[in-house]
């Protein structure tokens, strides 16, 4: 069954008020919330659901319509939010490697911005997230300008004190390239393997006698 919505690690932030007033209304204000949840939608951007203190509940957030300082400049969506839902299946993760670690994020307006992990999102049984070349997961950041931003791996360089040279810094990037190939090793079995053990016993017991 679908997931649609997924609790996601609970945060404390402030939502532009316009985005509470269908943007009749509000612009410049700004009201707390409590964001705990995603919706997923396909072809639309992440939605968050986010609770207020007037205990009102709104779902369907998008990404740049929040912010940790009220200082934060505005935001196009493009800029903050690679990719849209890929499907209805979404799950969220927290991955201990990453866990507090901060990371470049090369953002879709080619400038570089550094954010602080969160979480991550990833889709699966949909066309796009079944194919190894085309899928993305979205990490969840913390940006030093007061902004989120939901970026896949090909974006993001990860800043790790103990582990890690981060490419970001240097001039020459390394040239990656996304896997297309499928692994499976049910299928990428030598011939010689397919025989059934007993004859592959039986040709082993006679090289040996020769």
């Amino acid at each position: 069954m679908p997931e649609l919505n997924v609790d996601i690690p609970a945060f404390k932030t402030w939502v532009r008020k316009e985005f509470l007033h269908n943007h009749e209304s509000g612009k410049g204000e700004f009201e707390r919330c409590l964001v705990f949840a995603v919706r997923s939608v396909p072809n639309r951007a992440i939605g968050f659901r986010v609770l207020l203190e007037s205990g009102a509940q709104y779902e369907g957030i998008p990404i740049h319509a929040l912010c940790w300082s009220q200082d934060a400049p505005e935001a196009s969506l493009y800029v903050q939010e690679m990719w849209d839902c890929f499907g209805l299946n979404v799950v969220c993760n927290v991955y201990a490697v990453l866990e507090g670690t901060t990371a470049s994020i090369y953002l879709q307006d080619n400038t570089w911005a550094k954010g602080r992990y969160m979480f991550s999102l990833d889709w699966h049984s949909d066309p796009t997230s079944d194919l190894p070349d085309e899928r993305g997961d979205a990490h969840i950041f913390s940006m030093e300008n007061g902004l989120y931003c939901a970026y896949a791996n090909n974006r993001i360089c990860w800043r790790d004190g103990t582990f890690t040279i981060p490419f970001a810094d240097k001039e020459e990037k390394p040239t990656y390239r996304a896997n297309s190939v499928v692994y499976s090793c049910e299928i990428d079995v030598p011939s010689e393997l397919k025989k059934p053990l007993s004859v592959r016993k039986a040709d082993q017991d006679q090289e040996s006698s020769q």
